[in-house]
């Protein structure tokens, strides 16, 4: 399979990386990203294969007064942008399940301890604080909440953690009937196959290397039409895998977190339509809102409108 080192690939496909805003984001109406009506998350994310590359909102996409995680940051981003948004699910000490990246809330609130040691009622007590450590008014949200709110506005990707049972998140999705909004990021195969079997209609976010990981997961049980694959984070483009994806109809993602995202803030905002350029349709990212933007935008609102029902 042809690989293409990320440097010599943008050597090659960009004109210019200047700081300068596609040219119809002036004029342009942030779009509503409604997958209700789909019978999955991954069918919408089919629909749009091919047609526009959309960002995934990291932690819901944090800036100044909008802490990592909370509903109220992500209804931030996605009145900036139309955007995918990934959070973290953790579980409380009484079984609860909320949105936290850490083990721990000492970073993200103004308390301390380990949120599977703390019941709901002590972490709802505490108040997040933003990247730069100012206290605000938001809380953390339980999964429950943050289903009810994103309905009809994005589709969640929803990143268990460790010691997290997949099966109780499945079930959390299925309750809130949210399965044509929510997908379930997975680390492993085995992960992939547990998300999948636990529901029927529920859309799971796989590592795929390589074509043949669709079909090793086939064998196991997990259609395509139920997944969406996640490429890795980019240090090398591979448009042959993308290409071969999206003649499957199944959305190639992958991250321009860390290094594409540094070197966008530094001034290669180009980067990012360099991604789209080789194939992959959705781009993880730490700055949703720049990274949107520089894609341009009536192509992403003619893709939401083509696939809404």
């Amino acid at each position: 399979m042809k690989r293409l080192v990320f440097s010599a690939f943008t050597a090659l496909s960009l004109s210019a990386c200047g700081d300068t805003l596609a040219p119809d984001v002036a004029a342009w109406e942030v779009p509503v990203l409604d997958a209700t009506g789909h019978p999955t998350a991954a069918s919408f994310m089919s629909c749009m294969e091919g047609k526009a590359a959309i960002v995934s909102a990291h932690r819901g996409g944090p800036a100044p007064g909008y802490p990592e995680n909370a509903i109220e940051t992500f209804l931030h981003t996605l009145s900036e942008v139309p955007a995918l948004i990934e959070t973290d699910v953790r579980e409380t000490a009484d079984g609860v399940l909320i949105l936290l990246h850490d083990d721990t809330v000492d970073r993200t609130t103004n308390g301390t301890g380990n949120a599977s040691q703390m019941t709901l009622a002590e972490i709802k007590a505490l108040r997040l604080v933003d990247a730069d450590g100012r206290l605000t008014e938001y809380r953390v949200p339980t999964l429950d909440e943050a289903l009810e709110a994103m309905r009809g506005r994005t589709i969640l990707q929803l990143d268990v953690k460790r010691g997290v049972g997949l099966a109780k998140v499945v079930r959390a999705v299925e309750r809130a009937g949210a399965e044509s909004y929510a997908a379930i990021i997975t680390y492993n195969d085995n992960g992939a196959v547990i998300a999948a079997e636990a529901g029927d209609n529920i859309t799971v976010i796989a590592g795929i290397d390589e074509y043949s990981d669709v079909a090793s997961l086939g064998s196991r049980g997990l259609d395509r039409e139920r997944l969406i694959a996640w490429t890795g984070i980019i240090d090398e483009l591979e448009p042959d895998l993308y290409e071969a994806l999206g003649e499957l109809d199944i959305s190639a993602s992958g991250g321009a977190l860390r290094n594409i995202d540094r070197r966008a803030a530094e001034g290669e905002v180009g980067l990012y339509k360099v991604l789209e350029q080789a194939g992959l349709d959705v781009i993880a990212t730490d700055m949703p809102v720049r990274a949107a933007r520089y894609l341009g935008m009536s192509g992403i609102s003619e893709a939401i409108e083509l696939c809404a029902l």
